[in-house]
């Protein structure tokens, strides 16, 4: 078991895909991933961020919310639900398994305006730091959800990204699904202290 106590299992999930930086012809690559730790990992390009199976449900949620609020989604010819739809079926799937997921404090978002000036914002507990603070501070970031155009961006303190809405639904159902595998495997795992069963090398 790992040092913060998180239980592990065996239940991993990873998808990737190639977005465009939006001020110029160049690709980068996306990754979602589920650890063995529960945790949800996002790497954009270069930049990587974890988030809790919570966090990744708020952020998931947070996504399509900016969707619909862009007025961008076109299922005739994306094939795909109404995001308002997405919404209602991930928040059915996930929500009942949030008691299963991390039950450490680990922040909150909320809406702080809707329409084409759409903005989600509030403060993540980063679950993995790469710095520990010596004076003991959590290590606390800021996070947007916003519209720039017809895009979206979504930032962590200083760093921006901005996607297309055909990205942004692509990281969306990316989020929710590591988001509800983790909770499902968190509900599956006996809450049996000093047991090293079901537990898998990281």
């Amino acid at each position: 078991m790992s040092s913060n106590k998180r239980f592990k299992s065996r239940l991993t999930f990873k998808s990737s895909q190639t977005f465009k930086f939006p001020e110029n012809d160049e690709y980068f690559r996306t990754t979602v991933k589920l650890t063995a730790s529960q945790l949800v990992r996002v790497r954009l390009y270069d930049f990587d961020v974890s988030f809790t199976s919570l966090q990744a449900c708020d952020v998931g949620l947070g996504l399509i919310e900016a969707v619909i609020n862009s007025g961008g989604h076109d299922e005739s010819k994306s094939g795909k639900p109404e995001p308002q739809s997405n919404i209602e079926f991930w928040s059915t799937l996930v929500k009942p398994n949030e008691s299963f997921g991390s039950t450490e404090q680990s922040g909150s978002l909320q809406v702080l305006r809707t329409g084409g000036s759409f903005l989600i914002a509030g403060t993540l507990l980063d679950p993995e730091p790469v710095v520990i603070f010596e004076d003991g501070d959590e290590p606390y970031y800021d996070l947007k959800i916003g519209l720039e155009g017809r895009c979206v961006y979504l930032s962590f303190g200083w760093v921006r990204w901005t996607f297309t809405i055909s990205e942004t639904e692509w990281l969306a159902e990316q989020l929710l699904t590591a988001a509800y595998l983790a909770t499902k495997a968190a509900r599956a795992i006996p809450r049996k202290p000093h047991s090293s069963v079901g537990e898998a090398a990281y």
